[in-house]
């Protein structure tokens, strides 16, 4: 399988990623952290799923000493 994918514009994105679609209030915060710590670098998050203000708090903030450990930076997507 392949690890990232090349789009139209040339930027890559990893082909596994963590979905919080439907992920409840309280819970995808654990869940990005998680996932960040495991490895993940893409998080799919959208205005429909109406929990992204959570998710990007998790990421600017609490998150930031996970960030400084890891040797990959979380790249941020918009579609």
């Amino acid at each position: 399988m392949a690890t990232h994918f090349t789009l139209n514009t040339g930027a890559r994105i990893p082909s596994v990623g963590l979905g919080t679609y439907k992920s409840d209030p309280g819970v995808v915060a654990g869940a990005v952290t998680a996932a960040i710590k495991a490895g993940y670098r893409h998080i799919d998050c959208a205005p429909l799923y109406k929990n992204e203000k959570e998710v990007m708090l998790v990421l600017i903030y609490p998150a930031i000493s996970v960030f400084k450990s890891q040797s990959h930076p979380v790249t941020f997507w918009s579609a």
